[in-house]
């Protein structure tokens, strides 16, 4: 296993560190720590002996960080922009996961146009996990996102992969069932509360389906909830006191389920736990 670690020296970053350095640990695995320096940030732009050593020096500030937690790894320091640059560094060396804080040094320019978390998820086409909590030990909470898509799939199996300790949580959440409009075609409360009932019993059948002939099928507790997908999300995973939610990037809503647009922002920003974003396939996005 080859894990990329992105770090801007934030307290976020160092959120992150923690645990990566735990998961080295625990599968042996390579470990890449990487800082991208934004030439707009150094203000050095055609001034080499400058950018150099100022490469020097973040890559001192990275060792030292490796060293403060004993773990060994590969420093890299990228001059570039951050999001692309961690995309590309992990599509040069192969990586299986991308571990970043959530939130960085730049919390105006982060409500603004998305955090480098978001962005990462967005376009890149690896495994991305964003940390919020100073890590305590292995995972041993997690709720998964289903919409029954190839890609809620491809994260399933791999969070069972990657954490195979944890006790495992199966969501899916059932569309809204608009009771004023049904109302107004003359439906009763009784008449409503039944379609609700079909289409929960729907799910649960669906989902079981969807299990089935997997690992999860026998393991997982399986939880069908009605409403909005990430307020729904968040609240389980408050409920169970999850310490990671684990979605796919893409299913088969309009929204492209939960890591795209308003309702990724939603999760990514508002979660209390870390986050698991898989993405099984290459975006349409090309890097320079």
């Amino acid at each position: 296993m080859k894990v990329l670690m992105a770090s801007d020296f934030s307290t976020g970053s160092d959120l992150a560190l923690d645990r990566a350095t735990f998961l080295v640990r625990q599968y042996q695995a390579q470990l890449v720590l990487l800082h991208v320096l934004e030439a707009s940030d150094s203000s050095l732009v055609g001034a080499l002996p400058a950018l150099d050593r100022l490469r020097q020096e973040m890559e001192t500030a990275l060792r030292n960080k490796a060293a403060s937690k004993g773990i060994q790894c590969e420093i890299r320091v990228r001059i570039g922009k951050d999001f692309v640059d961690i995309i590309l560094e992990a599509r040069e060396r192969q990586v299986d996961l991308i571990i970043v804080g959530a939130h960085g040094r730049h919390y105006i320019k982060d409500a603004l146009f998305g955090t480098t978390a978001e962005r990462v998820i967005s376009k890149g086409d690896r495994p991305i996990l964003v940390v919020k909590r100073p890590a305590q030990g292995p995972y041993m909470r997690v709720l998964v996102g289903i919409d029954f898509s190839p890609e809620s799939r491809n994260a399933l199996e791999y969070a069972m992969k990657i954490f195979p300790q944890a006790e495992l949580y199966i969501l899916n959440v059932c569309g809204l069932v608009y009771e004023g409009k049904l109302r107004q075609v003359g439906l009763r409360d009784e008449e409503i509360l039944s379609l609700d009932n079909v289409e929960y019993m729907r799910h649960l059948k669906e989902l079981d389906r969807f299990l089935s002939g997997t690992a999860a099928y026998s393991i997982a507790k399986r939880l069908v909830a009605k409403g909005y997908p990430a307020t729904i999300i968040l609240a389980q995973a408050a409920h169970l006191k999850a310490d990671l939610i684990v979605v796919g990037t893409r299913g088969a809503s309009g929204l492209k389920y939960i890591l795209i647009g308003s309702v990724a922002r939603h999760i990514l920003r508002d979660a209390d736990c870390d986050v698991l974003a898989v993405r099984c396939e290459r975006p349409s996005f090309e890097l320079p």
